[in-house]
């Protein structure tokens, strides 16, 4: 029996197995969230917050999962969607220019790598690779 994500989506009284860590239900959460299902969101909050996975999540209190989710359960409190949404999305990669590393500093530069002479046969062929 497979279970596709949009009858998941349907039935809102799925429940994670006894295996589960919590990061389904931390999926379910987000769904709900993402969704403005706001009793679903606040059901999926509380059963995240019981989870291992939560545990895991809150050990570094100054990772952007932990810094949402202090954010989403106040949001959730007062029944704002919208906040608890943008306590979601601070958790998508940010774009950053090419190059750039996290933290603003320039990382290396990369160039494709090249064969000299083009032709890879050639007596003499070197393989440059650029970092």
């Amino acid at each position: 029996m497979s279970i596709s994500p949009a009858s998941l989506a349907a039935s809102n009284s799925y429940q994670a197995s006894q295996g589960d860590n919590g990061w389904q239900q931390f999926a379910q959460l987000v769904s709900a969230v993402n969704a403005g299902n706001l009793s679903a969101s606040q059901k999926a909050y509380a059963n995240f917050t019981q989870s291992p996975a939560a545990d895991v999540a809150k050990a570094n209190p100054d990772s952007r999962i932990a810094q949402a989710l202090k954010a989403l359960g106040p949001a959730l409190q007062a029944g704002d969607v919208g906040k608890a949404q943008q306590a979601l999305a601070s958790l998508r990669p940010q774009a950053r220019p090419p190059g750039a590393q996290p933290g603003g500093g320039r990382g290396p530069s990369t160039l494709a790598p090249s064969i000299v002479p083009a032709d890879p046969n050639a007596p003499g062929a070197k393989l440059n690779l650029t970092i």
